[in-house]
């Protein structure tokens, strides 16, 4: 499957997962901090595409400056994703696939950041598999 990265270049899932498998791992964040960094993403996300079909956006104004809970709403849909296909057993490069996916199918415009899609693997290895998709690890 190909998206786009931060600069608009098409690339390969299997070069994304082999890119960030050999980066070292991210610290654990909160859920807080990780829906920060997703609002923040989808954001810069969303300018870049309008920029792109010359549409200027601005989120200087009180109503939109801001996206409440929208970074929790991405990563509800993004844990839906992932949980649906992974299993317990999952590899890291499964799961970062998977996170890939996920991310490609919820941000606008299919495009792909490897810091984020880190970020989002050092909260469910921080988290646990089980806790992050709320079953338990013998299930699956």
């Amino acid at each position: 499957m190909l998206f786009f990265n931060q600069n608009q270049q098409l690339i390969s899932q299997e070069t994304l997962v082999t890119e960030i498998t050999g980066l070292p791992d991210e610290p654990a964040l909160s859920q807080a901090e990780l829906e920060w960094h997703l609002e923040n993403f989808y954001r810069d996300t969303l300018k870049k595409e309008a920029a792109q079909l010359s549409f200027k956006v601005t989120f200087a104004a009180p109503a939109i400056r801001s996206f409440p809970a929208i970074g929790r709403s991405i990563l509800e849909k993004v844990r839906k994703l992932i949980c649906a296909v992974i299993i317990t057993t999952a590899t890291k490069e499964q799961i970062i696939g998977a996170i890939i996916d996920a991310l490609g199918r919820v941000i606008t415009g299919g495009v792909i950041d490897a810091g984020m899609v880190r970020k989002i693997l050092a909260y469910l290895l921080n988290t646990g598999l089980g806790a992050f998709c709320s079953f338990p690890p013998t299930t699956r």
